[in-house]
């Protein structure tokens, strides 16, 4: 599904607790801004009624994509409810271009510092793709999913800084230009499978100081303990475990 065609969203009422923040989803660099939430907080108090969130179904959770202030404001009133609109169906990369185009138009301006963010999450969860090969050019994304905020110069600065693999693809094509050129799908996709790792290992990092269920980490720890072992073991074609063990460390 691509998060640009029509997709209606659904109307639901969630609880505060069970709305998911991952940092894969969240625009800003800096996080909520302690003087909106405030000001937010005061408007609701005094009955000023705010669009409603936009999360997406993931994982058994509901992900914000959007509305991180006006949470953090019904959390501060001490509201339990919130207001949502939920779109299904979305992939990883689908999700990521829902968020950022939801956080362009609405809510708080950006910072530079947060279009940068966004340009790393789009092309780390691989929507920079058009298919066959190919991926969009700098000019494409500064005026696609970065809304013409920053200069096509400005997303080459940032990824041959930020991300140079991104950057050598984008400009090995067409001399002249930056378009795109073909790209190794099996190294592609191992490259996305990393980050994905990466990003669930980060959010179980955050998670752990508060895990208070004693239970509940004995069984985590047993998830983890298997998903070691998958990890050692690979896919058909890899390093043996014991090779694997030497060359990462845990010999």
């Amino acid at each position: 599904m691509n998060a640009g065609a029509a997709v209606e969203p659904k109307p639901i009422t969630l609880g505060i607790a069970d709305v998911a923040e991952l940092p894969a989803y969240q625009v800003r660099e800096d996080g909520t801004d302690p003087r909106k939430v405030r000001e937010y907080a005061e408007a609701m108090a005094q009955g000023v009624t705010f669009p409603p969130i936009v999360v997406t179904a993931l994982g058994g959770a509901y992900v914000l994509l959007s509305g991180a202030h006006r949470l953090a404001a019904v959390r501060k009133n001490g509201g339990h409810e919130i207001k949502a609109h939920c779109v299904e169906g979305l992939s990883h990369a689908d999700a990521v271009r829902l968020a950022l185009a939801s956080n362009m138009t609405h809510g708080l301006g950006l910072s530079k510092k947060d279009l940068r963010r966004c340009l790393l999450m789009f092309v780390d969860a691989n929507a920079h793709r058009k298919g066959q090969g190919r991926v969009m050019s700098s000019r494409e994304l500064a005026a696609g999913p970065l809304a013409g905020r920053v200069s096509y110069r400005t997303v080459l600065n940032w990824l041959e800084q930020d991300r140079p693999k991104v950057h050598a693809e984008m400009t090995s094509g067409e001399p002249g230009g930056d378009q795109a050129a073909p790209f190794d799908p099996a190294a592609d996709a191992n490259r996305a499978a990393v980050e994905r790792a990466q990003t669930a290992l980060r959010e179980l990092r955050a998670a752990v100081p508060h895990l208070s269920d004693r239970r509940t980490r004995t069984a985590l720890a047993r998830e983890l303990q298997a998903t070691l072992a998958a990890i050692r073991k690979g896919p058909a074609g890899t390093l043996p475990d014991a090779q694997w063990m030497q060359d990462t460390g845990h010999a």
